[in-house]
């Protein structure tokens, strides 16, 4: 363990769990929805929780590539965080977008009314901008177009369903889609403990440095990327090393990071380092740079079979036995 946790010794606020006959609001902070059934379809999975669902006005919304204008995108979230009925808050989907609407958040009164919120992909803005503007736990976890069942609906029940730390993260026995991509590896070995956060590298990438970044002193970094080059990813995690954030961490944990159309996923044998690296060969790399505990193989992204994890917890990584678990709030 790195000495200096700072990040431990701060107590977070945990949401109230959700339970059945509870309200949650569907909001679309980022890009507009997909298809014109993915509202309906995703009310129709939610309610299946036995969860009743608020359609915020702006969820079905476009303008261009974003669900309606900053200021329409903005309003419904911070319409959904006053609403005293509203227990939790769920992005209909990622995209683009989230990053823009970030000043205009009402996070005092988040902090007020703490609630379940999560999503993933570009709601990484979101989740990480909230925890650390309010200290509440957000959760980096399936949107309301998935289906909540198998693998991902367990998880996501454990995560904001069930009290106490959820413990070791688990991964699926049966696989419902494709498996992590790199697979589980240990990169350096370790143990660490610290406050997690993370999420899409893209965005943690791009938030890094600012007022809604995330902290880095003494904390567990999770990423996963999808649809980005090696040679993109690379870029990023040097931005990130460049900027002198890598180098606060107490430990860093890889999901999936599916590579572009076309081209092939890790496999065992290596690339061939005159002309490219694999995506592992990348992660690898950061050994050259930092001496913290490192593995990749989390079941987290943009993956059938994905776990929901909670951005604030304290958690433990183990990067020997590649394991990360939550022990505290």
């Amino acid at each position: 363990m790195v000495p200096g946790d700072a990040s431990v010794r701060t107590k977070m606020i945990t949401p109230p769990r959700l339970k059945a006959g509870d309200l949650v609001a569907i909001v679309s902070p980022a890009g507009a929805a997909s298809r014109t059934d993915s509202i309906q379809s995703a009310a129709t999975h939610l309610k299946q929780l036995g969860l009743r669902v608020k359609v915020m006005p702006n969820a079905a919304k476009r303008w261009g590539y974003l669900a309606g204008t900053d200021e329409e995108r903005s309003a419904d979230l911070n319409a959904a965080i006053k609403d005293t009925e509203v227990k939790g808050i769920i992005a209909l989907r990622g995209g683009y977008g989230t990053m823009r609407i970030l000043p205009h958040i009402d996070y005092s009164e988040f902090k007020k009314q703490p609630k379940i919120v999560m999503g993933y992909s570009d709601i990484t803005a979101l989740l990480n901008a909230l925890t650390r503007k309010t200290g509440v736990v957000t959760y980096h976890g399936p949107i309301a177009e998935s289906h909540f069942d198998g693998f991902e609906g367990e998880w996501m029940h454990k995560a904001l369903f069930e009290e106490g730390p959820i413990g070791v993260f688990g991964e699926p026995s049966d696989l419902s889609g494709r498996a992590v991509n790199p697979p589980p590896v240990t990169i350096q070995p370790g143990k660490a403990r610290g406050r997690l956060i993370g999420g899409n590298l893209s965005l943690i990438a791009a938030c890094a440095g600012t007022p809604y970044g995330p902290e880095f002193d003494g904390a567990i970094l999770f990423l996963e990327d999808v649809g980005e080059a090696a040679y993109r990813v690379d870029r990023m995690l040097t931005g990130l090393w460049l900027g002198g954030h890598l180098q606060k961490l107490n430990g860093l944990v890889f999901g999936d990071f599916r590579p572009r159309k076309g081209e092939p996923e890790d496999v065992d044998s290596p690339a061939e380092p005159e002309a490219t690296f694999t995506m592992a060969q990348v992660l690898f790399n950061l050994k050259q740079w930092i001496r913290i505990p490192m593995y990749s193989g989390l079941y987290v992204g943009h993956i059938r079979d994905k776990l929901t994890l909670p951005i604030g917890a304290v958690v433990e990584l183990d990067a020997d036995s590649r394991t990360l678990a939550m022990v505290g709030s």
